[in-house]
Formats: structure tokens, C-alpha cells, sequence
């Protein structure tokens, strides 16, 4: 954000929000080059959350001929939210949640008798076969995670928070696709602080962050635990022998970080088509209401008081400000997700507590940090 902008400015212009025109609203971009973070952004201001045609290397529940398509306004708004917060890469909830739960992905129609979640595009019909029924939701977030990371990370979490009010998707529109996949980037990153702050493992996480060789370790870490579980990880040789994982080009193969039916190289299949497919980005039209339908559902995420309801209500309306500045550009009507959506994000940032990721807490999670060794 320019410094030019500040919380409840009056007579908010273009260029309290934008530093660079040209660069804000450039077409072309270069591809996503990291997995589970992007340490190094390839655009400072947009949203690349790719839509490929086709998904080499990547079997979800059989099927091996993938179309990847964002299935609605207020999921891809949640995988923006963890992107500004926890530098999560959008494209990688798309995979997690395509390979858990066909969260978005398509596949050729060919039986004509199958009639459930038909979906035209491009002139063909695809099947979208995700399972709505599951109360773990298109993340599989499980009760006993859920129970966990609300315990651990209060600050998001009021008392009280119950699994389904957050997890459980029961239709294209429901609301809960925001808050399914904000819970699913939280209880991802209560695992990698697990592994970072683990004294029994003397630095190994942090080492294999920043030393490294494969760029694809860290991913293929955090996906691995949270498909088979926080402990998963011990008996791998991933932490044990750390030298060794340091200098691997490929920490999954090496390691047998596969998962249930090839999880692992399926995600990573999914989230490498999306980083290249720079030709096909989402960017939907947003309007005010779609602005206000996602603050509002991601509220549960701050219901202990702080902000309090007047404060969310300032908050609300220097979004509303920043809205109709950058509305202006497209006619006035609306807002592009690709090019706007962070920026509107950066100013809510603004209004909310401070650190805006901390660290889970508690004597429960510092017992299991205490324990976690291998």
C-alpha cells in the first residue's frame, strides 16, 4: 500500500492505493515458480490462481484427464485471504482440495446416464464429482484436527467453534467454502509450527527452509502430515537424517512422502499445471456484495471482541472506499479479483489485530511440541 493511504482517510484517490499504474494493471505475467509459499511473488499487487485445461501427472479417485475450475467467487476470495496472511499459493488449496475432495477439478463427461454436477464449458460437459454429503468439507478437515487447532490458535478461533459450522459444504454457493479453506491453511500451519519449534529436531524444519536443495521439500512436508497426520512424519528420515534431505533433489520420492493414493505427487501435479498457466488466470468480477458476503462470513475468524463490531464497522467502510476508487477504472460497478482483491485485502489488514499470523499457544500445543521428536 502507498503511504499515501491511511485508516479512515477522506478523499481516498487512485493513487493511495496504487504505487505503480502499469505495473498494478500489467497483462502479462511470469509463472508461479514455488509450491505450498511464495516467498518471492512473480506480481506484487495480483492474484495468480490458474485454470489449466489439462493436468498432466495428476489421478484423482481414478480419473487422469483433470480440467482445473475455480468453482465459485467466495473460495478463490479464501484462497486470497491465506495467500495475504500466511503467504500460502492459492493454486495450492485448489490442488489439496481437488485431490481430498474434487474441490475443483472437472472431468469429461462420458457416461450420458450420470446426471449430478453436470457443468458446460467451452461447448463440452464435464462432471464435477465432489461429494457434498462430507462433513469434513472439500479439505477433509477432520473433527480431532479441527478440536486441535481451534485449541491451539485461539486468536483465530472463539469458544466454542464448532467443526461443520466451518467445514461442512453442502452446495456450489454455500458461504462455508470461505471458511473451510481459511480452517484448512490454519491447521496446516499449526503443523509447520510443530516441526519448527520442536527442540528434539535441533533446527531440522527451519534448516530444510532455507538449505534445502529440492524447492518442492517444504510442500511435500506440510502435504504429507496433513494427509496422514502431524506424527507422520517420524520414521521418514526426513528430520532424522537431515543432511541427507538437505542435499535430495526430490524429498518426496526419497523420503516416501507419497500419501494415500499418491497424494502427495498429485497435488504437486495439479498446483505445477496451475503456476504455468499464466494464459488462463481467474478473475471474475466482484461486486460490493460479494465484498460484503465474504467479510462477513470470514468474521467467525475474529469473534472474541477484537476488532469490536464498531471497528469492523470502520473497517468496512474504508474497504467500501477502496472499492469505489478502484470500481471506477472498470465502469463502477464492480472490482476485478485478479488485479483488486489483495488490495482490498491490505486494507482490511490494516483494521486487524496485530501479529495477523500467530503462533499457536497454549499447554497443549506446547506438551506436543515438548513431545514431538523424530
Amino acid at each position: 500500500m502507498p503511504y499515501t493511504w491511511w485508516k479512515n482517510k477522506e478523499n481516498l484517490d487512485k493513487d493511495d492505493l496504487i504505487q505503480d499504474v502499469n505495473e498494478y494493471y500489467q497483462e502479462q505475467v511470469d509463472p508461479v515458480t514455488e509450491g505450498i509459499f511464495i516467498y518471492n511473488p512473480p506480481h506484487p499487487t495480483q492474484i495468480q490462481l490458474g485454470e489449466p485445461l489439462v493436468v498432466d501427472g495428476a489421478v484423482v479417485n481414478g480419473a487422469d484427464d483433470l480440467r482445473i475450475r475455480i468453482p465459485n467467487k467466495i473460495l478463490a476470495m479464501g484462497m486470497a485471504f491465506n495467500y495475504q496472511w500466511f503467504r500460502y499459493n492459492p493454486n495450492y488449496f485448489c490442488a489439496l482440495g481437488t485431490k481430498e475432495n474434487f474441490a475443483c477439478g472437472l472431468v469429461p463427461r462420458k457416461d450420458s446416464s450420470v446426471a449430478d454436477h453436470i457443468i458446460e464449458l467451452d461447448g463440452k460437459e464435464y462432471l464435477w464429482p465432489i461429494v457434498f454429503s462430507s462433513p469434513d468439507g472439500p479439505f477433509q478437515q477432520e473433527t480431532g484436527n479441527f478440536s486441535d487447532m481451534a485449541a491451539f490458535l485461539p486468536d483465530y478461533f472463539p469458544d466454542g467453534a464448532k467443526h461443520d459450522s466451518y467445514t461442512a459444504v453442502s452446495s456450489p454457493d454455500d458461504v462455508r467454502w470461505a471458511t473451510a479453506v481459511i480452517s484448512s491453511a490454519i491447521s496446516n500451519v499449526v503443523n509447520r509450527e510443530t516441526y519448527w519449534a520442536s527442540p528434539a529436531n535441533k533446527g531440522a524444519y527451519e534448516r530444510i527452509v532455507f538449505e534445502a536443495k529440492d524447492p518442492w521439500a517444504e510442500m511435500a512436508i506440510l502435504t504429507f502430515g496433513y494427509n496422514r497426520g502431524v506424527y507422520s512424519l517420524c520414521g521418514t528420515g526426513v528430520f532424522e537424517n537431515i543432511e541427507k534431505t538437505l542435499a535430495s533433489n526430490d524429498v518426496m520420492t526419497d523420503n516416501n512422502l507419497i500419501g494415500v493414493a499418491k497424494h502427495v505427487p498429485t497435488v504437486k501435479a495439479i498446483i505445477e499445471a496451475m503456476n504455468k498457466a499464466t494464459d488462463r488466470l481467474y478473475n471474475p468480477e466482484l461486486s460490493w456484495a460479494d465484498i460484503e458476503l465474504f467479510f462477513s462470513t470470514i468474521r467467525v475468524f475474529y469473534g472474541r471482541g477484537v476488532p469490536s463490531d464498531a471497528e469492523w464497522t470502520l473497517m468496512m467502510e474504508d474497504i467500501h472506499k477502496a472499492f469505489d476508487v478502484l470500481a471506477d477504472h472498470w465502469g463502477g460497478d464492480f472490482v476485478s479479483y485478479r488485479y483488486d482483491f489483495l488490495t482490498l485485502l491490505r486494507v482490511a489488514l490494516r483494521h486487524l489485530p496485530k501479529p495477523t499470523n500467530p503462533r499457536p499457544t497454549g499447554k497443549k500445543w506446547r506438551d506436543r511440541v515438548n513431545q514431538f521428536y523424530c
